[in-house]
């Protein structure tokens, strides 16, 4: 009987907004012990409508917290930088990333290798403030970030067409956008090497990294 939040659809405010990820945090209702029912009510007024991507019902804890990143320090990253892509410190935590042109002739990238065990089912999440993209109509992704799992000589276990991705595409300067994917480690799995991609004509900040056991 508790209602938790809602989102409405307004083109005027974000026409992109129906298909960036929305989550809510449950953790204040639920009942220790009990039954806990959660209902989601879909009203479809106009257009396609409805739940057109896949939704979860994730339960974390504050432990299941694998690796957090504010961008205070980047020198335990590997950064590549083409063309004039350029890559500055925030002194309050974050980096700001700025490209004068779309791929391939600038872009920059980060990879870290992160520890983790196998079969076991994580969250991948971005925080990124959008300051300035031009008007275009360029279908790149502003930013994409890829995971390859790894065996514990980091070898590659998995092939190239499973790498999990996760990746912001449109949207407005002035907006912080979150992008999250979930996935599962295999059999042998001893880290997971996280590269994020900019990509597109822009200047960005990019706050938070975190991988969360769930």
């Amino acid at each position: 009987g508790k209602k938790v939040g809602e989102f409405t659809y307004n083109g005027k405010v974000n026409p992109n907004s129906w298909e960036q990820p929305l989550s809510f945090d449950v953790s204040q209702y639920i009942i220790p012990g009990s039954t806990n029912t959660f209902v989601i009510k879909v009203q479809d007024v106009e257009g396609a409508g409805g739940l057109w991507k896949k939704a979860y019902l994730v339960f974390e804890s504050k432990s299941g917290l694998v690796y957090s990143d504010t961008f205070k320090d980047t020198k335990t990253w590997r950064v590549y930088r083409k063309g004039n892509g350029k890559l500055k410190q925030i002194s309050t935590g974050g980096i700001e990333l700025n490209l004068s042109v779309d791929y391939p002739e600038d872009q920059v990238s980060m990879t870290k290798i992160v520890k983790t065990d196998a079969n076991q089912q994580y969250a991948l999440s971005l925080n990124l403030a959008v300051k300035k993209i031009p008007v275009t109509r360029s279908r790149r992704s502003w930013m994409a970030a890829r995971v390859i799992l790894l065996d514990k000589n980091k070898r590659r276990i998995i092939e190239i067409k499973d790498y999990p991705w996760t990746s912001l595409r449109k949207g407005q300067s002035g907006q912080t956008y979150k992008a999250s994917k979930v996935f599962k480690t295999p059999a042998k799995c001893a880290y997971a090497m996280i590269t994020v991609f900019f990509q597109r004509q822009g200047q960005y900040q990019l706050n938070k990294l975190s991988l969360t056991q769930l």
